[in-house]
């Protein structure tokens, strides 16, 4: 299913809910950067859940960044600067949407 064969109620829904989601995934990172090391796995949960559902609805740039995110976490490429700053430009993308 793409965001075109999703009911416009359906979308407007979940549209509704990206600040919510922002909000989520300030609070993850800000948990993940409070751990000694840093502890990714709340924030990889809902960039996951981000990934799977934002091409489902029509926001396909929401999905690749958040499965940037995943990937980045998962490889152990990217250093507690770069998943924040990653993190961040997910949440602002998430809120100008």
């Amino acid at each position: 299913m793409s965001g075109e064969q999703v009911p416009q109620a359906l979308r407007l829904r979940y549209l509704a809910s990206l600040p919510g989601k922002a909000d989520e995934f300030e609070r993850a990172l800000a948990d993940a950067l409070a751990a000694s090391p840093p502890h990714w796995s709340g924030l990889r949960a809902l960039a996951h859940k981000l990934a799977g559902s934002a091409g489902m609805y029509g926001y396909d740039q929401l999905g690749d960044r958040a499965r940037d995110l995943v990937h980045e976490i998962d490889t152990r490429s990217g250093s507690p600067e770069s998943l924040s700053t990653q993190t961040r430009a997910l949440v602002a993308a998430l809120r100008a949407t």
